[in-house]
């Protein structure tokens, strides 16, 4: 049978809509080219903004754990802007 997926913007929780297997956290856009050029070897630091909030805090530890260096990082009264969700099924 071929997968399908559903992907969310979410900024509230939402029940799964299939029973959860396994999480995975991954950075996205600038974070992931961080933490790619980062396996390759090099030394990596990366500057933007995130909010102060469970998503900003667990994107820094993230960082940490793929040696990339977040102290360029500024925390802001808003939220960090989005995570995606993807829902596989037939895995």
């Amino acid at each position: 049978a071929p997968f399908s997926f559903i992907l969310f913007a979410i900024d509230l929780p939402i029940p799964p809509v299939a029973p959860v297997n396994k999480t995975t956290l991954s950075p996205g856009g600038a974070a992931n080219v961080a933490a790619n050029i980062a396996a390759l070897g090099a030394r990596v630091q990366l500057c933007g903004v995130i909010g102060s909030d469970s998503s900003g805090d667990k994107l820094i530890h993230l960082l940490q754990e793929l040696n990339v260096e977040s102290t360029g990082l500024l925390k802001t009264d808003f939220p960090t802007i989005l995570e995606f969700w993807k829902v596989l099924e037939g895995l």
